[in-house]
This record gives C-alpha cells, structure tokens and sequence, in this order.
C-alpha cells in the first residue's frame, strides 16, 4: 500500500517552545482505492494532531496539523526530543466502505 508521507523523517519544531508551535504532515494516498489513516504519538498531552484519523481518496492528499503545546520552560539548545509519530493506515476494501471509522479501526486491532 502506498500512503506517501511529507516529511519523511522528522517533524522540526522551531523555537519559542513558551508558545504554540507547529508543523504539517501530508499524506497522499498513491493508491487505487481509498485508505484509513490513524495519527498516534508516544506523548499525547505534548501534541495536538488534527485530524487525527480520517479517510483519503485515490489521489488526494491530507494535511495534518501537528501543534506543540506550550512548554513551561524552554529545552537546552542540544536538548534530543525523543518523541516519536506512528502513521497507521489501512486500504479500505469496498466491504469495508461503509463501515464507521471507529469500527473500522475495531476491527484492524482485533486481526493485529
């Protein structure tokens, strides 16, 4: 399966980290059919992704906003963020076209 995804290694946040802080991950669905697509991150109270999950038709592309929320103190200038972006996705087979997103996802969990 082919979701195509910008940038493809890391997502740079620019200082003052006191504010919010942001970037965009674009995912574009190369293949024939539509996919499913889940955000995830190892720090989910230190991020705001939206959307988070959704759908994307053959061809077309999202934009996900990625916001850093506001730090209490700024990091050391050789400070190494350890936080890490899971990009789930899944082809949606026309069965599955109907489907609510959340069932969707149910059901990839259930067969993982």
């Amino acid at each position: 399966m082919a979701l195509v995804y910008e940038p493809g290694d890391a997502l740079v946040f620019r200082q003052p980290f006191k504010t919010l802080t942001q970037d965009v991950l674009r995912l574009t669905n190369k293949n024939n059919s539509p996919v499913a697509f889940k955000v995830k991150t190892t720090a989910p109270k230190q991020y705001c992704v939206r959307p988070n999950a959704g759908r994307i038709e053959s061809g077309d592309a999202v934009e996900v906003q990625i916001v850093l929320q506001p730090m209490q103190e700024e990091f050391p200038a050789d400070h190494k963020c350890r936080d890490k972006f899971l990009i789930q996705s899944i082809q949606i087979t026309p069965e599955m076209d109907s489907m609510p997103m959340s069932e969707l996802w149910a059901m990839v969990e259930r067969e993982a």
